[in-house]
């Protein structure tokens, strides 16, 4: 298990100072450089699952992209690079990836679990909805007790809530947080920045899901309401799934779901039995200060408000933001 070569004082590194692959020729910069000096090496807690890499490696980081207040929680873009160390160069391969770093015992506990979730529930998902991991390390650096959790660079976050976008796009993230659940975990962060998209080889859209640090084993009952393959939006639905994260998936986060069922005469009257007026009259009776035309005429009006609400979600929904759009904009 090849060990990681983590460039000393990443903190300061990722304040603008770049962590170059190359500083040209030594005629120009003075002695050859060498990837694994102002190196601290980092042991493998869980190694990268790719047949391919058996060599050392270094990732050079291009951008910190989150901080936390206290410090002790980074996310860099880099670029990994594997070590040749009987010539003390670079092999030509390079993958985009983002590294995880935590400072401390607690930051460190919670990107373990993560790491734990890539290498045993989230093993059968890595490169489809959730990232290629390329390795955990931990060890003691100039920064103190350190961790690194390295994954597959796999997109830009929503500029968006997403339930502002396509019904198509949203169940694709949808269809995401499920395959996770049947996996076998509750995500328990699932938000808009750690909803990734991008375009694959195919120009086909690519939604990936990430951070699982806070991450826990759960057996969905929601799996079982619904076909995670055949989700059309607004139709028929739980009133409420058997799963909090999912529940709250389908009718805040992504906005999907609709609520069929109607109120009348004092009762409520749920969704299987809202087909037309006679099935809702069939289930809640006539009241007896009123004449069964009279029962029809309130139950008629009440479905009408009930399609009229649907016609506007869907009016809505005509307006989403298109992410293959957003997605062309920010590669421009």
């Amino acid at each position: 298990m090849p060990p990681l070569y983590w460039p000393k004082c990443a903190i300061v590194a990722g304040r603008g100072i770049p962590d170059s692959e190359s500083l040209g020729p030594p005629s120009d910069y003075g002695p050859a450089y060498s990837p694994t000096d102002s190196c601290d090496v980092m042991a493998p807690y869980v190694s990268d699952h790719d047949p391919q890499s058996t060599l050392p490696l270094r990732p050079y980081l291009r951008e910190l992209i989150v901080e936390s207040s206290d410090g002790n929680r980074q996310v860099f873009r880099a670029v990994l690079r594997e070590v040749d160390l009987s010539s003390g160069t670079l092999t030509p391969r390079r993958r985009d990836v983002v590294c995880k770093v935590a400072y401390g015992q607690h930051r460190i506990h919670h990107l373990q679990n993560e790491a734990d979730c890539y290498n045993t529930k989230l093993l059968g998902l890595q490169g489809t909805v959730v990232p290629n991991m390329y390795g955990y390390f931990r060890g003691y650096t100039g920064d103190g007790h350190t961790a690194v959790l390295i994954l597959e660079y796999c997109g830009v976050q929503l500029t968006y809530d997403l339930r502002f976008y396509y019904p198509s796009f949203r169940i694709q993230v949808l269809q995401a947080l499920l395959a996770v659940h049947k996996a076998g975990l509750e995500h328990n962060s699932f938000f808009e920045r750690n909803i990734l998209v991008s375009k694959d080889t195919n120009g086909d859209l690519r939604v990936v899901l990430v951070d699982f640090e806070l991450s826990s084993e759960h057996a969905c009952n929601a799996l079982q309401e619904i076909d995670i393959n055949n989700i059309v939006p607004y139709q028929r639905m739980p009133l409420r799934f058997k799963c909090s994260e999912i529940n709250v998936a389908f009718k805040e986060t992504a906005h999907i779901w609709f609520d069929r069922s109607i109120r009348v005469f004092m009762k409520f009257v749920p969704e299987e039995h809202t087909g037309s007026v006679e099935a809702v009259l069939e289930y809640v009776g006539v009241p007896s200060n009123m004449t069964i035309e009279e029962a029809r005429s309130v139950i008629q009006t009440a479905l009408e408000e009930k399609a009229q609400d649907l016609a506007e979600e869907l009016a809505m929904d005509a307006k989403s933001v298109d992410i293959e759009w957003e997605l062309d904009e920010e590669q421009e």
